[in-house]
Formats: structure tokens, C-alpha cells, sequence
């Protein structure tokens, strides 16, 4: 039913986001907004809100013009390939859902992704609040299951990043939500990928180096992710020239000096596990079983994570 409603109206929202890309809104060919469609029920009207991304995707020319089929659009577009393998069952509520996509059957050639709506991102939440090691533990087991998951399904993220978790609801780490598949493989056991790819600061080491890697990439970024969460903000490779960044993250020098509190030494311990050569790195699996997961932790003076996180709302 969604894909015709968004079809009956679809040339006046490319004509939206067209005009959104000319003004200068957005710095790429891709176009995040909101759509709200409404309902009316009675006297009443109900408001369903959706995350609408659309994108250019090249199509087949024919003898009558381009032409994309459903079947094309899944085949081409990995982003949506990978959503749909990801809602097939068991599902995960901790992945963004894909609700529908369609795409211009004109020159635009536009693909649009409709999206259910998340609006409060992890990277938001850190950049306001420092959270302590007993909230970051929670946060840490919550992104590992969602690796853990989608590694099960044959899915490497190869973007895992503060930015790319979003919360389901506000402050709770039990729903953050991973979004943004668009760089995304699918592998088959045993298969790797030498494509470069990733967020500066995030890369591991094999892709460095130009060499096969697999899912181990996306534990090495989580790796990156936790030694932030951990130091306060720090990064193990603080600004600097991109190619002494290669070099420090192919060497994989950083160390635990400048820290500005003391955690438990297990913690330090996972990390390690996880910024390590790819050949000794923990899988999520691995990395949930490790000592920092099972210890008791002295509780915050906040009752719990949730209202560790949602405090920063008020």
C-alpha cells in the first residue's frame, strides 16, 4: 500500500528533493527528509512519520528509454539488498526496517528509501553527556549483540561508527538501532572483500594495507568506538595528517596514557582484543564472553542506563 501512495505522489517528491539538492542543502546526491503521511479517522487524523533517502541509480537503456525493474533495483542498490535479507526471519528490532522503496520510472532515475523514523543518535547523546564505564558496558553489549546478529546473517556493516546507532526510544542502550547499509556486503562463508571503505579514524589496519578482510572490520571499528566511550572522548589516533594516520593505525600505536579516569583493567584487556591484527581479533561472539561483560561494576548514583541517557533531555 505504501509503495502506491508513494508512487501516486512520486514525481512531485523527486520534484522536492530536486529542488532541495539545487539550493544547496545537502552536499551529496543523497537526501535525507521527513515524510508525514495522514490518516483521517473520524474526526481524528493520525500522523505516521517516516525517514525518506533518496538516491540516483544508473539503469538499463533500452530502445524505449531507461528501464529498471523491482528485481533490478534489489540487484543494484546494496543497501536495499542487505535491509531486505536483514528483515527476513529471525529478525532483529536492533536494525533499521525498511517500509518501502520505489524509484522514477523517468530520467531521473531517483531511488527513494522510506525508512521507519529514528531521531536520537548515539553520537548526539556522547557529544552532550559523558557516560560512566557502568553505562558504557551497557551500550558496548548492546551494539556487540547487533554485530553479532547481522554477522550471523552474512552482513558486514564496514561503517560502524557513534553516528551510525540510533536510539528507539530516548536513553534506553537496549534499543539502539543500526542504519545506514549503503556500504554494506553480504559475504558467504568463508568469502572476503578488498573494496576501501569506511569512516576516517574508524579503518582497520587489513584495509590499510589493501588486503582481504571480512567481518573482523566491523569489530575493529566497534574497538575504536569503545576506547572513545572509555577515555572520555579521546580517539586512539587524535587529529593528525591523514597519512600519519595510516601509518599509526597500520602499526597500531596508540596507548592508555592521557586517559582522564580509571577504568577496570579488563576493559583495556577487550580493547586490545579488538584493535588488534585481524588474525587475532575477537569475533562479537568472543567479545561478549570477555571478562569486562561478566564482573560486577560499581553502579552510577543513577538507578539505571536509562535514566543515565535520558537525562541529557532535560
Amino acid at each position: 500500500m505504501l509503495r502506491t501512495i508513494l508512487e501516486g505522489f512520486g514525481s512531485l517528491m523527486i520534484q522536492i528533493f530536486t529542488q532541495v539538492s539545487m539550493e544547496g542543502m545537502v552536499s551529496s546526491s543523497t537526501i535525507f527528509m521527513m515524510l508525514r503521511w495522514t490518516t483521517c479517522l473520524g474526526k481524528e487524523s493520525l500522523a505516521i512519520y517516516y525517514a525518506v533517502k533518496t538516491m540516483t541509480l544508473p539503469s538499463r537503456d533500452t530502445a524505449d528509454g531507461p528501464i529498471l525493474s523491482y528485481d533490478d533495483v534489489e540487484d543494484r542498490c546494496q543497501e536495499i539488498k542487505t535491509l531486505i535479507l536483514l528483515q527476513q526471519e529471525p529478525r532483529s528490532p536492533k536494525v533499521l526496517f525498511l517500509l518501502e522503496y520505489f524509484y522514477s520510472r523517468n530520467a531521473t532515475k531517483t531511488l527513494v528509501l522510506v525508512t521507519e523514523l529514528l531521531q536520537t543518535g548515539l553520537k548526539d547523546v556522547l557529544e552532550f553527556l559523558q557516560i560512566s564505564e557502568y553505562e558504557t558496558r551497557a551500550v558496548a553489549k548492546s551494539i556487540l549483540e547487533t554485530i553479532k546478529f547481522i554477522h550471523g546473517k552474512g552482513v558486514v556493516h564496514r561503517d560502524i561508527k557513534e553516528a551510525n546507532f540510533m536510539f528507539r526510544e530516548n536513553g534506553n542502550p537496549q534499543t539502539l538501532t543500526l542504519i545506514d547499509f549503503r556500504l554494506a556486503r553480504v559475504l558467504e562463508a568463508g568469502e572476503t572483500d578488498k573494496s576501501f571503505c569506511g569512516s576516517t579514524g574508524y579503518i582497520s589496519p587489513e584495509m590499510y594495507f589493501q588486503k582481504p578482510h571480512s567481518f573482523g572490520v566491523d569489530l575493529f571499528s566497534f574497538g575504536v568506538m569503545l576506547f572513545k566511550m572509555l577515555s572520555g572522548g579521546k580517539s586512539p589516533w587524535p587529529l593528525m595528517p591523514l597519512d600519519d594516520l595510516r601509518r599509526r593505525t597500520k602499526d597500531l600505536e596508540y596507548n592508555f596514557d592521557d586517559w582522564d579516569r580509571v577504568v577496570a583493567p579488563s576493559a583495556k584487556a577487550l580493547i586490545q582484543h579488538l584493535l588488534a591484527p585481524a588474525e587475532q581479533r575477537l569475533d562479537a561472539e568472543r567479545a561478549l564472553d570477555q571478562e569486562w561483560f561478566r564482573v560486577g561494576l560499581r553502579r552510577t548514583s543513577i538507578e539505571d542506563s536509562y535514566l543515565a541517557f535520558s537525562s541529557w533531555q532535560d
